[in-house]
Formats: C-alpha cells, structure tokens, sequence
C-alpha cells in the first residue's frame, strides 16, 4: 500500500512533466491591411486622414509603414 502510495505522485509529476505549455496549431490566416477609421463620404475640397493597421499571418497586429497611392490624384477607392 505505501508503495503505491508513493507511486501515485510520481506519475503524477511524469504526466504533468509531459505538458510542454504550448499547443501548435495551424492558426494562419491571411494578412491583412485594415482601415480602423472608415468613412462613406468625404466632402469636395475636403482631407481626410485614414488610419490602418497591418495584421500578420497569425492575426497579430505589427506596426508597418503604409503608403497611400492613387494613380488618380482626383479618385480615391479603397476596398
């Protein structure tokens, strides 16, 4: 009985020792560039800034430089 007894807590620490912590798992998603202040309209002769965040291929958001472009100074689309 008291060898059992001992036995119980020391398979107890083998089996807690087998938990590393960290589950790998495929949780890659694509990555993506969201607009965190969206708008409808802007008025004519008017400036709106937008802001964005870059989230990685785990969903984490990174600080990144974005430079905003528009071969058409006159037209804007962001989709």
């Amino acid at each position: 009985m008291k060898k059992t007894l001992y036995l119980i807590p020391i398979l107890g620490i083998l089996f807690l020792g087998g938990c590393i912590g960290n589950d790998i798992i495929d949780d890659r998603v694509d990555p993506v560039v969201r607009i965190t202040n969206p708008v409808d309209t802007i008025e004519v002769n008017t400036s709106y800034q937008f802001e964005a965040s870059f989230f990685n291929n785990v969903g984490k958001q990174e600080m990144n430089n974005l430079t905003w472009k528009s071969s058409d100074e006159n037209t804007i689309s962001i989709s």
